[in-house]
């Protein structure tokens, strides 16, 4: 699954967490301009929240395997194919979910852009008037008055209106106006376009229009001081409309309506005694949901190996080196380590802790190596290639032709193959994320994306830090970066 479709599942959980925060316990309060606030600020805290990443790292020790069998390997192999499939269909099930969401984004794109092209011809129609920085839009041959940021668009119906109804009009789209409802509303529907497919968002869009209304009412009232007069206005206008909301523009939904349904509701709240100030305090049962939210999105727990830590290799190079199918191999160099190899040395005399160096010899024979012993080379008998120095650790020879010899080699850097991921799957999310991880891991990579000479460098030089193989994008090294669900 991308990065991005993460992205929208964590964000709609966190909006659908707040939305029930607001439903069970505030939707009935009376502050609401806190109301409001509150639905505005969690829209972008679930937004943003997703978006930042704290890290911590935790030292582990990882689990010493040593050389991997080829019978062993031949069974990782086979596992490797028996999840490939499970990998395809994973992959092939975001390919048809992107698409279906891309086609939620076509449709709800084509609906707020005819609304808003709506709105335009509407205002290219009407007779403009400016007073105080606010413009009045009038003859625009429309049944219902609404506002759209400075602009007071005029219905028709007012012309029935007297002067005092007119000015109580006035002082509701003024409301809306002087508050920036517009902005809300604007911001909401673009958020409905990218999570169409969460019903909440829909449910925060009629909230947040009932706030305004709400709050709209609240000011004429403040103003005229005559709460029952304005609820007679209200009502008398709904019922010559005979609807709550405008017919022409009904999918206009930037637009705040003087006759926004339902009415009931505005009635209620205008002679609903005000909240008591210690119910604010219900505001705080969303501190658990940030919590949960910050700890689950935010919080990202990054193992690092332990300074004993050893990694995986394998004996022999397998079948499988590359494709979608099965698991990828590659050489890496691995971390210096002591190992207790047998020689068979020709018959001479050599002393326990001398220093000794083999070297390959070009012959026939791909099994013999020269020693050099005292300034002295003598052949060797071996299958296992270095050109490292080694040290004598005991002497087990028998006085004959060939004398076994057991030496403590340590081995340098040494190039073996691991397995590694496949190249297929290195994406532009995964560098994103790998970046981000070498930098929790106290490298600094600028995020960009791309493996460029910068990334690996740091790469090269975490894995040298850490005990890793390096060179690669081996197992271990995603296992200690947690990435090794891209495998």
């Amino acid at each position: 699954m991308s990065g991005f479709m993460i992205y929208l599942l964590e964000a709609s959980v966190g909006l659908i967490a707040f939305y029930l925060v607001y439903f069970l316990f505030l939707k009935e309060e009376t502050w609401f301009q806190l109301n409001r606030a509150y639905l505005i600020t969690t829209m972008l805290l679930a937004l943003l929240l997703p978006l930042f990443h704290i890290s911590y790292l935790l030292p582990i020790e990882v689990q010493t395997v040593g050389e991997i069998s080829p019978a062993k390997l031949d069974e990782i192999i086979t596992e490797a194919k028996a999840l490939s499939y499970q990998n395809w269909l994973i992959d092939y099930s975001s390919t048809i979910f992107l698409w279906i969401y891309l086609i939620g984004i076509g449709v709800t794109s084509f609906v707020f852009f005819r609304s808003f092209y709506r709105l335009l011809n509407l205002y290219k129609k009407g007779t403009l008037k400016r007073q105080n920085g606010i413009v009045h839009l009038n003859k625009t041959n429309y049944k219902d008055t609404f506002s759209f940021f400075n602009i007071i668009f005029w219905g028709d119906e007012v012309n029935n209106y007297s002067k005092i109804e007119r000015h109580r009009v006035y002082l509701h789209e003024m409301a809306h106006i002087k508050g920036n409802h517009s902005i809300d509303l604007l911001f909401v529907e673009i958020l409905k376009i990218v999570f169409w497919f969460n019903p909440v968002v829909y449910s925060y869009k009629s909230f947040l229009q009932l706030i305004h209304e709400y709050i709209a009412d609240e000011e004429v009232i403040a103003i005229e001081g005559a709460a029952l007069q304005y609820a007679t206005f209200l009502v008398k206008q709904a019922k010559r409309n005979n609807l709550g909301y405008s017919r022409q523009l009904q999918d206009g939904k930037f637009c705040n309506y003087l006759l926004y349904k339902p009415i009931k509701n505005r009635l209620i709240m205008m002679k609903k005694i005000k909240s008591k100030r210690r119910n604010v305090l219900k505001m705080l049962s969303s501190l658990p949901i940030l919590s949960g939210l910050v700890f689950c999105f935010c919080v990202e727990y990054i193992t690092m190996p332990t300074a004993n830590a050893q990694t995986q290799r394998v004996a022999t190079p397998p079948d499988i080196t590359s494709g979608k199918k099965g698991s990828c191999y590659a050489r890496c160099h691995f971390p210096d380590q002591e190992k207790t190899v047998t020689y068979n040395v020709f018959t001479g005399s050599i002393e326990t802790g001398i220093d000794l160096e083999i070297k390959e010899i070009s012959s026939n024979n791909s099994s013999t190596k020269w020693v050099k012993i005292k300034g002295v080379w003598t052949a060797v008998k071996t299958n296992n290639p270095t050109t490292e120095k080694i040290k004598v650790v005991k002497d087990i020879s028998q006085t004959d032709q060939y004398e076994a010899r057991t030496f403590k080699i340590t081995e340098k850097n040494s190039s073996e193959w691991a397995e590694v991921i496949c190249s297929h799957k290195i994406t532009s999310d995964f560098i994103t994320l790998l970046q981000k991880r070498l930098n929790a891991g106290g490298k600094s990579v600028e995020v960009t994306g791309k493996f460029n000479d910068a990334t690996k460098k740091a790469l090269v030089s975490f894995q040298k830090e850490h005990n890793l193989p390096s060179g690669n994008l081996d197992v271990q090294t995603l296992k200690v970066l947690n990435l090794e669900s891209y495998l």
